[in-house]
C-alpha cells in the first residue's frame, strides 16, 4: 500500500522540475502553469495535514507559504510576462507610455527605479533575460548617439556640410536621426560640442538661412522686374535658382505673406491662376481666328504657308494634344463643332479619298483593260493619283500595295 507521504512525493515531481528549470518554486499564475499553480495553493491550504518530510522538502526548495494573492506573487507573474516578451522581441525595453504592453512597461520602469530595493534573487532572475537597468540604457543610448555621429562626420568629410536630407536614400536611418536632432530643444554640452565641430544646423539655424535666402531671391526678382517690366522669370532663364524660386512661389501661394503678395502684384507677377486664365483667353483668341478662317475658306486646314504662322502652329498643336490625349474634352467639342479635323479624322478622310480613286481605277481597268492611265485622260485627279502611287511605291502602306498588286497595277511605265 502506497503511503500519503509517497503520494505527495510523486505529486511534488512537477514542482521539482520547475525548480531545476527556473531556480525557484514561485509558480506564477499563468495559463501554462495553471495546474501547478493550483497545486501549490492546495499545498498552502493543507499545510497542517502535510507530512513533516514534505514540509521540510518544500522549505528546502524555498517554497513560500504566504504567496496567495500577495505582491510577491504578482512580481513573479510580471516577471514571466517579461520573459515571454524577451523571447518574442529579443529585449526588455518595454514602452511604458503606449502600446499593447503598457502595463508591463510600467512594471519594468518600476523595477529600474527601485533597483537598490530588489532582492538578489530577483536581480538574478532579471539578469537571466538580459534586463537593462537605467545605467545600461543610458550607456546604450550614448553609444548609439556616438555611432550615428560617426556616420554624420563621415558625411561631413565627404560633402563639406552636415545637412543630411530627411529622406537620404543612401542611409535612411542617418537622415531620420539628423532630423530628430535638429528639432531637439536641449542637448548635453558634449553633444553640442561634437555637432559644432561639423557645423551642424538646428531647425532655428535652417529657418534663419531660409529667411536670408528668401530675401536675397526677392531682391533678384526685383532686379529682374526693373529690367524686364515684370517678374515672370521663364523656366530656361540663365539664373536657374531664380526660375526655381518663381516656380516655388506659384506652387505654394499659401506660403507667401500678404506683404510679399502685394509686392509681387506691383511687379506684374502672374500666379498659377493668372497664367491659367491667360492661357484660356489665348486659346479662345485663336479659336475665334480659326472660326473666321473657316467662314472665309470653308475648312479648318490651316497650312504652314498661311500668312498667320501663329494660327497654323496653334492648329497643329491642337492635333498633337488630341493625339496624346491631353486636349480638354470641352475644347475638343468646340473644335469639332466647326468641322475641325484631328489626325484620326484626316486619316479617315484620306483613306476614303484613296478608296474612291482606287474604285475609279477599277472602272478604268474594266473599260480599257490596263492600269496605265494616260496623261491625256479626262479625269485629271485619277491621272495624278496613279502617278503619285508609283512615286510612293516603297513607302506605301502594305494594305494599299496589296490592293494595287491584286489588279496587276503597273508600277513602272515603259517610255
Amino acid at each position: 500500500m502506497v503511503t500519503a507521504t509517497k503520494r505527495t512525493g510523486y505529486a511534488l515531481a512537477p514542482l521539482r522540475r520547475f525548480f531545476f528549470e527556473q531556480g525557484h518554486v514561485n509558480v506564477p499564475n499563468l495559463p501554462e502553469y495553471e495546474a501547478l499553480f493550483d497545486f501549490c495553493n492546495r499545498l498552502r491550504a493543507s499545510r497542517p495535514q502535510l507530512p513533516e518530510q514534505v514540509v521540510e522538502e518544500l522549505n528546502a526548495l524555498g517554497f513560500r507559504w504566504d504567496l496567495i494573492q500577495s505582491n510577491e506573487l504578482r512580481w513573479y507573474y510580471h516577471y514571466y510576462e517579461l520573459k515571454k516578451y524577451h523571447e518574442q522581441f529579443g529585449h526588455t525595453r518595454v514602452a511604458a507610455k503606449k502600446g499593447d504592453y503598457r502595463s508591463l512597461g510600467i512594471w519594468v520602469l518600476r523595477q529600474r527605479n527601485k533597483e537598490a530595493l530588489l532582492s538578489p534573487e530577483k536581480k538574478r532572475l532579471l539578469k537571466r533575460i538580459n534586463f537593462q537597468w537605467s545605467e545600461d540604457i543610458v550607456s546604450e543610448k550614448k553609444n548609439y548617439w556616438l555611432g550615428m555621429f560617426k556616420k554624420l562626420k563621415a558625411f561631413y568629410d565627404q560633402h563639406g556640410h552636415a545637412n543630411v536630407p530627411d529622406r537620404y536614400k543612401v542611409n535612411e536611418v542617418l537622415g531620420r536621426w539628423v532630423s530628430t536632432v535638429r528639432y531637439t530643444k536641449e542637448l548635453e554640452p558634449w553633444k553640442l560640442k561634437l555637432l559644432r565641430s561639423v557645423k551642424f544646423k538646428f531647425s532655428d539655424d535652417i529657418r534663419e538661412d531660409k529667411s536670408k535666402s528668401r530675401q536675397k531671391d526677392f531682391k533678384k526678382l526685383e532686379a529682374f522686374y526693373q529690367k524686364h517690366g515684370h517678374a515672370n522669370v521663364p523656366e530656361g532663364f540663365s539664373d536657374y535658382r531664380l526660375s526655381i524660386f518663381v516656380g516655388y512661389l506659384r506652387q505654394y501661394p499659401e506660403r507667401i505673406s500678404a506683404a510679399e503678395k502685394k509686392q509681387l502684384k506691383k511687379w506684374n507677377f502672374l500666379f498659377s491662376d493668372d497664367i491659367r486664365k491667360n492661357r484660356e483667353n489665348q486659346w479662345q483668341k485663336f479659336f475665334d481666328k480659326l472660326r473666321k478662317f473657316k467662314a472665309k475658306y470653308g475648312h479648318c486646314r490651316v497650312s504652314s504657308a498661311f500668312p498667320d504662322n501663329a494660327l497654323a502652329n496653334w492648329v497643329g498643336k491642337q492635333r498633337k494634344l488630341k493625339k496624346f490625349k491631353k486636349l480638354h474634352a470641352d475644347r475638343e467639342k468646340l473644335l469639332k463643332s466647326i468641322g475641325f479635323y484631328f489626325y484620326d479624322d484626316i486619316e479617315q478622310l484620306q483613306e476614303k479619298k484613296w478608296l474612291k480613286r482606287y474604285q475609279e481605277l477599277l472602272d478604268f481597268l474594266k473599260k480599257y483593260g490596263t492600269t496605265v492611265v494616260p496623261e491625256s485622260f479626262g479625269n485629271k485627279q485619277l491621272v495624278y493619283w496613279v502617278l503619285h502611287q508609283r512615286q510612293l511605291h516603297k513607302r506605301m502602306p502594305s494594305k494599299r500595295r496589296k490592293l494595287l498588286n491584286s489588279i496587276d497595277f503597273v508600277w513602272k511605265v515603259k517610255k
